[in-house]
C-alpha cells in the first residue's frame, strides 16, 4: 500500500466597550458573515471553527433566521460569535449547531474573549450552546460574569492524538491482534486489485470528481440509506461541499481515498492547518466491509499526517469503538444553558436550580438503596 503527500464598514450600536451588531435584516440576503470578511480573517483560528471559511460555509448551508452576531471591540472587532434562534424555543444558539462539532467562537486573545462573554451575558435572550470545550476561555469568563444565570453540564467528550515519531508506523499503537487482522484484509483485499492509498490536497481543478468519488463513498452505507450522508443530506453536503472548495483555495484541505482495484472503499475529508489534521468526516463502502477499508486508510492517513510535521491529529466527533482503538486522549466538553438577565430569565435560573437538587437527592437515595 502507498501514501502519497498529498471593506468591513458596518454602523454599530455601541454599549460602554461592548460593540454588539444585529444583522437580521442583512441575513436575509446572505451577506451578514461575508461583510466581517476582511476583520474575521485577522483574528487567530486555532481550530477550524473558529474561521471564517466554517462560519460562512455554515451561513450558505443552513436556515439561519434570526441570525445576529455578536461583535467584541471599538474600532475594529476583536472577538465575534454568531448566533440563531433556535427552532424549538426563544433561546439563540450557535450557529451551525445541527453539524454537532463543538462551538468555538473566534476571538484575538484572552482580554477580547472576556469582552465578547460580557456581550453574550448582556443579550436579553436565553443562550443555549450544546457542546463547547470545557477548558474554553469563554466558558471561563461567562461563569464568572454569568454567576448563577449560567447552567453548566457535562458533555460527551472529543477525542485526538498527539504525534510523535511513533506515528510513522501506526501500526505499532494497535495491539497484536488488530495488526494481524489488518494484515490479512490487506492480503485479501489485493486479491481484487491494487490496493491504493491516495492523501491529497487537491487544486481548484482537482476538487470536483475526487469530492464526488468520496461523497459517494460516504453514502454507501447506512448513512446513505438513512438519508444522513453528505450526498443524501442536502444542507450538511452543501456544508461540506463550501468547506472543501475554501479549504481547498486555501490549500488546507485533505481528502484521503483508498481504492481496491479500480474502486473507491473508503474515504476521509480533512482539514490541515498550524501542524494539526482535523478529521471531519470518513466512510466506506459496505460491499468492502470485511476488508476493513476504513481503518486501512486511517493507518495511512496517521502516517501521512506524521510525515508531513503534524504534532496532532484531531478526531472530532465523539468517543466511538473505531476510534478508541488508537488510545486516543479526549478534550472534555460542557453545555451552557444561560438565561437572559430579566424576570423571566431569572425565574428560569431558579427552576434550573431547581431541577438539579431534585436530580441530585434522587440519584443519592437511589445510591443509598443499593
Amino acid at each position: 500500500m502507498s501514501a502519497s503527500r498529498a471593506s468591513f464598514t458596518p454602523q454599530f450600536r455601541r454599549s460602554d466597550s461592548l460593540v454588539v451588531e444585529h444583522y437580521a435584516a442583512r441575513a436575509e440576503r446572505g451577506t451578514a458573515i461575508e461583510e466581517l470578511r476582511s476583520a474575521w480573517e485577522t483574528l487567530p483560528a486555532v481550530s477550524p471553527m473558529q474561521s471564517y471559511t466554517w462560519a460562512r460555509a455554515c451561513e450558505q448551508a443552513f436556515p439561519n433566521r434570526g441570525l445576529q452576531i455578536v461583535i467584541a471591540g471599538k474600532a475594529r472587532p476583536r472577538a465575534i460569535a454568531a448566533f440563531i434562534a433556535s427552532p424549538d424555543s426563544r433561546a439563540l444558539i450557535p450557529l451551525g449547531d445541527e453539524l454537532y462539532e463543538p462551538t468555538e467562537f473566534a476571538y484575538a486573545d484572552e482580554s477580547a474573549a472576556e469582552e465578547l462573554s460580557e456581550s453574550i451575558a448582556r443579550l436579553e435572550v436565553p443562550v443555549l450552546i450544546r457542546d463547547i470545550l470545557a477548558d474554553s476561555v469563554i466558558v471561563e469568563s461567562l461563569r464568572r460574569i454569568s454567576g448563577r444565570r449560567l447552567v453548566t453540564q457535562p458533555y460527551a467528550g472529543h477525542p485526538w492524538l498527539e504525534l510523535d515519531d511513533t506515528w510513522f508506523e501506526p501500526e505499532s499503537h494497535l495491539n497484536a491482534g488488530r495488526r494481524s487482522d489488518l494484515r490479512r484484509a490487506l492480503r485479501n483485499a489485493a486479491k481484487l486489485g491494487p490496493v491504493q492509498c491516495e492523501i491529497t490536497a487537491p487544486t481548484p481543478g482537482t476538487l470536483a470528481p475526487l469530492l464526488r468519488d468520496a461523497f459517494l463513498v460516504e453514502s454507501s452505507g447506512w448513512k446513505g440509506s438513512q438519508g444522513s450522508s453528505l450526498a443524501t443530506d442536502p444542507q450538511v453536503g452543501a456544508f461540506y461541499t463550501r468547506l472543501a472548495e475554501a479549504a481547498c483555495q486555501l490549500g488546507t484541505l485533505r481528502l484521503g481515498m483508498l481504492r481496491i482495484g479500480d474502486q473507491p472503499a473508503a474515504m476521509q475529508l480533512a482539514i490541515e492547518q498550524d501542524g494539526c489534521l482535523w478529521l471531519f468526516k470518513m466512510g466506506f463502502d459496505e460491499a468492502f466491509a470485511r476488508f476493513s477499508p476504513g481503518t486501512l486508510l486511517m493507518v495511512e492517513s496517521l502516517r501521512s499526517a506524521r510525515q508531513r510535521g503534524c504534532t496532532r491529529y484531531e478526531l472530532t466527533g465523539k468517543s466511538e469503538a473505531w476510534n478508541q482503538i488508537w488510545a486516543p486522549r479526549l478534550h472534555e466538553a460542557v453545555s451552557l444553558s444561560l438565561c437572559a438577565p430579566t424576570v423571566r430569565g431569572w425565574v428560569n435560573v431558579i427552576a434550573e436550580h431547581a431541577k438539579g437538587a431534585i436530580k441530585t437527592q434522587l440519584r443519592s437515595r437511589t445510591e443509598n438503596s443499593k
